[in-house]
């Protein structure tokens, strides 16, 4: 299970950054291991749902996106028929916010989990400052494809769970 993989690759559980939060499945997941979780969720019904499913104090919500700039983003490609379908867009109606990882000058990060309908590579560059400070455990949904890019931050795949690809530090 996801939650035994975390429990097994993180050295320490001070701060989870999570992207795609949804309705909050994950976020309450992390809230339970971590002691801060930062997410992210650009699409305004479902921040609604995570505010209402996530009523922790240890969870810091943000109703934004994460990328690898300052700029204003759109959503595009969803249904609300599968509420977790939107994708992150440049292209249209610039009307959500966009933040980077480093942007939050943490002083602790353990995990780094993007369920982010193929931005992860834009949010990864977003927080190269902070991976190589220190050093996260990755998440990415289908992370196969994001293997080269984090590669060359000098990590490797270590374990998958169902469309999750868990990547560590190669030390």
């Amino acid at each position: 299970s996801q939650k035994n993989l975390i429990q097994k690759y993180c050295k320490k559980f001070d701060v989870a950054v999570q992207a795609g939060g949804n309705q909050g499945m994950y976020p309450r997941l992390m809230a339970n291991i971590f002691k801060t979780v930062y997410t992210f969720e650009p699409h305004w019904e479902n921040f609604y749902s995570l505010c209402l499913n996530c009523n922790k104090e240890n969870i810091i919500k943000i109703n934004g996106a994460l990328g690898d700039n300052h700029t204003m983003v759109s959503l595009d490609g969803g249904s609300d028929g599968n509420m977790g379908t939107w994708k992150t867009s440049e292209n249209i109606h610039h009307s959500i916010p966009q933040f980077k990882i480093d942007d939050l000058t943490l002083q602790h990060l353990d995990l780094i989990y993007l369920d982010v309908e193929g931005y992860e590579s834009k949010i990864i560059i977003g927080a190269k400052n902070s991976i190589e400070k220190f050093k996260p455990v990755i998440v990415c949904e289908n992370g196969h494809q994001y293997a080269e890019q984090l590669s060359s931050l000098n990590y490797k795949t270590a374990d998958r769970s169902h469309s999750d690809t868990f990547f560590i530090f190669n030390e």
